[in-house]
Order: C-alpha cells, then sequence, then structure tokens
C-alpha cells in the first residue's frame, strides 16, 4: 500500500474522470491461459497451463490509459512476476491491457474469441 502511495505521489493524481475497471482480460502465451480480474482498486491474476496453475492477487491505481500494479507482498506471484512485484498495464483502444514489463497482451472476452484459454482456478 505504502508504494501504491509513493506512485501516486511521484506519477500525479489519480483520473477522477477515467471510468473505474470492473472487468476481466485474458490472454495466453507460453501455452498458459491467463486472465486478469479487476474490481474495487483490487486485482486477482489467475494462470493456468504450463507456467503454472496459480492464483495471485494485489491492488492497482488508474491514471488515464494505464493501470499501475503491485502484487501483495506475500502472495505466490506467477513467473513472470517472481522478481517483480510491480507493472505498469496500458489500456489499449478499451478493451485491451498490454504489459509494459514484457510486452505481452490480455484482452477482453468480448474483444477477443480468436485465443485457446486453458483458465483453472485451482487454489
Amino acid at each position: 500500500m505504502l508504494a501504491l502511495s509513493i506512485c501516486l505521489m511521484q506519477c500525479g493524481s489519480v483520473d477522477s474522470s477515467a471510468p473505474e475497471i470492473k472487468a476481466s482480460y485474458r490472454g495466453y502465451w507460453a501455452r498458459t491461459g491467463w486472465e486478469w480480474k479487476f474490481d474495487d482498486n483490487k486485482f486477482t491474476l489467475t494462470s493456468g497451463g504450463e507456467m503454472g496453475d496459480k492464483q495471485t492477487h494485489g491492488n492497482f491505481i488508474r491514471r488515464k490509459d494505464s493501470l499501475f500494479i503491485e502484487f501483495l507482498e506475500d502472495d505466490i506471484r506467477p513467473p513472470g512476476y517472481s522478481t517483480q512485484r510491480k507493472d505498469t498495464l496500458l489500456i489499449y483502444k478499451g478493451r485491451c491491457l498490454i504489459s509494459m514489463k514484457d510486452g505481452y497482451d490480455y484482452c477482453s472476452p468480448q474483444g477477443d474469441s480468436t485465443k485457446e484459454l486453458h483458465i483453472s482456478t485451482h487454489h
């Protein structure tokens, strides 16, 4: 939470005119399905496939066309985030998110029916 507060000071204020994000976005890479779910400044990232069946959580803030995410410190993070707790997701055309860390994209299920998704929620 402290890091989110610091980011607010460094990144400027949250864009209050930006609509809230209450949606899910999916992607498929490395033979793994990935699903981001956002609601009430919290997120869940679920993966299922070759990279592992995991579910992890964190917080985010929105500023204009970007989501600044931070995984919970004690939560087990998925591969690719194992040493990094933060990422910035760019909102692209209102229906996709692009990770600034690795360039992978995640689109809303309504806008992307071409990807085969294998999302599991094993806990």
